[in-house]
């Protein structure tokens, strides 16, 4: 396995196997690929999508219906009654969709709001009845500071409302009767762009509130994980580990350095190292991902793996796993070094009853200590050596 193909395979492993620090990392793309678009457009492709063309439709049937009032009924009182069919009409649709979205907010904001909107409604009408023109403009003021409690706490309620609330606002306002149908197409169309821009505006919050919680979680992940590795750190690893043990686990810790890594940071220099300690702990992470608890980088070129076992064998299976995986992807050293290919020693201690940390680490060290000495590329546990292929 050529060094590139094992970087792409190992991205997509880090993908299963760090799901926290991935998903900060592609929501925060996401949300930055829509910066460029309008609001209205990330308002309407996110939140609202239904909302908008329904709202529009509402809309259009309400204006033909006014026009088709107009010309059937008296040119006496036609564009009142037409205004205040279509005003009425407004108010069921809104109606309809407080009870459709009560099922996702509290129950209690639609029902407040929408009583409201009636209450005023009434007035009105009773306004057109008696020709009191002092009551009509007594219900525009009760919609419009009499909800204000209810937009105040609830502004998913507000935003729900929007559309038929300012449409009729709007139509109270304006004598109807005077410029029917063109007003009534121009309050329409007003009321349901501002409609999308407070939809928009709302939207735009839901947008920074996401991205500030990607970024505090991106932060979090930034403080556990090696910048160098994409592995978990050396305290973040310890911490795991010995909450595996605090909960009665039995573990088995595994060190896995990388031989002659010192010659070849030499040799190559940084850059050049800093791909093949990437390509080993992907290695690592792949060969073990199923297997273990914690993977992290311990320090320099080690990479510590902590794993729950249940028996000496679980350890020195893995542990040969991951050195034959080394192995096999061929790393070159320049021809003028007495290496030939990357390896790695891999060292295992499993804990005891009454085992701390630092008991298994200090076994683990030793077993390595006799690995180095023989001239790595082998297994070591309880300090004893293994090549199960016949290597030298």
């Amino acid at each position: 396995m050529k060094v590139t193909e094992l970087f792409s395979l190992g991205a997509n492993e880090i993908k299963n196997r760090l799901p926290m620090a991935t998903a900060a990392k592609f929501s925060t793309q996401k949300i930055e690929g829509k910066s460029g678009k309008s609001l209205l457009a990330a308002c309407i492709s996110r939140y609202n999508c239904r909302i908008i063309p329904i709202a529009a439709i509402i809309m259009i049937i309400c204006t033909f219906m006014s026009v088709l009032f107009e010309n059937v009924i008296t040119d006496g009182g036609s564009a009142e009654i037409a205004g205040e069919v279509l005003i009425l009409f407004t108010a069921v649709c809104g109606v309809g969709f407080g009870f459709y979205f009560s099922g996702k907010y509290p129950s209690y904001y639609p029902y407040v709001f929408w009583g409201l909107y009636l209450i005023s409604y009434c007035i009105k009408v009773t306004g057109c009845i008696f020709g009191a023109t002092g009551l009509s403009q007594t219900a525009v003021t009760i919609m419009v500071f009499a909800a204000v409690p209810v937009f105040a706490p609830a502004a998913s309620a507000f935003f729900l409302g929007i559309i038929p609330v300012w449409y009729t606002i709007l139509c109270n306002i304006n004598d109807v009767s005077g410029y029917y149908p063109f007003t009534v197409w121009g309050l329409a169309l007003l009321g349901f762009f501002i409609s999308c821009s407070m939809y928009s505006l709302y939207t735009a919050r839901m947008i920074n509130s996401k991205r500030i919680k990607d970024d505090r979680e991106r932060m979090k992940m930034s403080a556990v994980m090696d910048s160098r590795t994409d592995l978990y750190n050396r305290a973040y690893g310890i911490e795991k580990a010995t909450e595996l043990l605090r909960s009665g686990n039995s573990i088995a810790l595994l060190l896995v350095d990388i031989d002659n890594f010192a010659e070849y940071n030499r040799i190559y220099g940084t850059e050049k190292a800093d791909e093949v300690l990437f390509a080993v702990a992907n290695c690592v992470k792949i060969i073990s991902k199923s297997k273990t608890d914690i993977i992290c980088r311990y320090e320099g070129d080690t990479i510590l793996v902590c794993l729950t076992v249940k028996a000496d064998k679980e350890a020195i299976v893995l542990s040969e796993e991951i050195r034959s995986a080394v192995r096999d992807m061929k790393i070159p050293f320049p021809e003028a070094s007495r290496y030939r290919n990357i390896t790695a020693t891999v060292s295992a201690a499993r804990g005891m009853p009454g085992d701390t940390y630092d008991d298994i680490y200090v076994r683990a060290m030793r077993s390595q200590s006799v690995a180095k000495r023989i001239g790595g590329n082998c297994i070591a546990f309880k300090e004893h050596t293994f090549r199960p292929d016949g290597e030298k």
